[in-house]
């Protein structure tokens, strides 16, 4: 799987936490919701094995609270607890099916476990919820690169790649990782005129890391013969 794809994702996901304190209509006990301010707040602090403490306890004292879950599922995310997060984030969402940042976080888990359809169906989800998101554009890039190189057909979606790396590219228009993966979908399409100008652009505007430079390098050179790009990750 394309590191920096991935990477770009679970920085959204560390950097963001539940919105502000819980709701008073959050679960059915208010007992609990002390203990899950406080967990979020050390969350928020980097105190990762106090909120354990405290999140532990505001589930304990009720089941449904469902930001209590979305915030350990931080936690297990940020330590790489990946089957612990996926059954937190699971909970939440079955909790709390309208809440993005929900499904932007089990995206990420499901990336990791190398999940197409369900990374793609959770990036839908968030999508759909947080239409002026923090992270929107590198949820679209990402959702975009998994339309365009899954070795799964049934993931790939050539036009809607476009569309997805296009909107994602005007966001972040001088990060050329984001214009190398609309590149990528031009020649999913098997437009690789698009593909070689837009990769070309993007090695124009250049990159600071040597990992992203290659990465280019060798995409234009496949586009050149006209081939597309594909990510085992993606089965």
């Amino acid at each position: 799987m394309r590191f920096l794809a991935l990477t770009s994702l679970l920085c959204i996901a560390t950097t963001m936490s539940v919105r502000g304190e819980v709701p008073v209509y959050a679960g059915e006990n208010k007992a609990a919701i002390p203990f899950t301010n406080s967990g979020t707040a050390k969350l928020k602090n980097g105190d990762d094995a106090g909120a354990i403490v405290d999140l532990n306890r505001a589930i304990q004292l009720d089941p449904a609270m469902w930001p209590a879950y979305l915030a350990r599922g931080q936690v297990f995310v940020k330590q790489r607890k990946w089957s612990l997060a996926l059954e937190d984030l699971n909970t939440a969402a079955q909790l709390k099916p309208d809440f993005d940042q929900i499904f932007v976080f089990r995206a990420v888990v499901h990336a990791h476990f190398h999940h197409g359809a369900a990374t793609l169906a959770d990036l839908d989800k968030a999508l759909a919820l947080g239409q002026e998101s923090k992270g929107r554009a590198e949820m679209l890039n990402m959702r975009a690169w998994i339309r365009a190189t899954a070795t799964d057909p049934g993931l790939r979606d050539g036009p809607q790649a476009i569309a997805d790396a296009t909107e994602a590219y005007k966001a972040k228009n001088d990060a050329p990782e984001y214009l190398d993966t609309l590149a990528v979908a031009y020649a999913e399409t098997g437009d690789f005129n698009s593909a070689i100008r837009f990769e070309e652009e993007a090695l124009h505007i250049g990159s600071t890391s040597n990992e992203i430079t290659k990465q280019l390098r060798e995409h234009l050179a496949a586009f050149k013969q006209h081939r597309p790009i594909r990510d085992n990750a993606w089965k």
